[in-house]
């Protein structure tokens, strides 16, 4: 297959992908069957008091994004109740989960994210290790507000929501990987804004407005939660 039929073919897939969880976010929640609520706002619910929950902690940004990760995961387990589009064993050693067989990994901008650099692996390469590239599509969750005094245009109107990143853009887009004292492949900030500023112009962007200021005081009680979370693993 040659080169533009590769990326034709990369973000049709991503385009399904999009259209798909479009599709699904406004349903009401599967696992929850006394509850009318739908998938975005206990999505945008959770997220906003996992925000709160880490905000001010060492290392609270990275546990806040992988808490957020472990609830966007939650959502598509929830929609593969009725429609068994995901897995959550992809080969690739970037990817996070799939969709129909097409790997994405998963990156997340929280709301009082400062910077906007992100790793596509936190860890270092070992002496001799092969270095990481980009073998997966990527999503970026990001809920950094807009900042109408920013130096970067893009953050002076930024939304918030899903911004879906063909491999191929990936790969044209970043044109290097930064080192610093946790990771070998951070993904600077600017390169970050030329991702989410190419998933706008591809209409492969689903906005979600998550609002912790809504839920300041709130925390998530796992011991309440009892048998009323127990699901089947998968």
């Amino acid at each position: 297959m040659e080169i533009a039929e590769q990326s034709a073919e990369e973000i049709r897939k991503c385009t399904n992908l999009k259209e798909f969880i479009v599709s699904e976010l406004d349903k009401n929640c599967r696992h929850c069957v006394n509850s009318d609520e739908t998938r975005r706002r206990r999505f945008t619910r959770l997220v906003a008091i996992l925000q709160n929950m880490n905000a001010g902690k060492s290392g609270g940004g990275l546990s806040g994004a992988q808490a957020t990760e472990g609830i966007w995961k939650e959502l598509l387990k929830d929609i593969n109740l009725s429609e068994q589009k995901f897995a959550f064993d992809p080969q690739e050693r970037d990817a996070d989960f799939s969709f129909s067989g097409k790997p994405f990994s998963l990156k997340t901008l929280g709301s009082r994210n400062k910077n906007a650099s992100l790793a596509l692996a936190w860890s270092k390469n070992k002496p001799g290790a092969k270095k990481r590239t980009f073998e997966s599509a990527m999503t970026i969750l990001s809920f950094r507000p807009a900042a109408p005094n920013s130096r970067t245009p893009f953050w002076k109107t930024a939304q918030q929501g899903i911004y879906i990143i063909p491999l191929s853009d990936l790969k044209t887009i970043v044109k290097s990987f930064e080192p610093n004292n946790k990771t070998d492949t951070l993904i600077k900030s600017q390169f970050v804004v030329g991702l989410m500023e190419r998933a706008i112009r591809r209409n492969l962007f689903i906005p979600l407005e998550v609002s912790p200021n809504l839920w300041l005081g709130a925390e998530l009680s796992y011991w309440k939660a009892g048998d009323a979370c127990l699901v089947n693993k998968s």
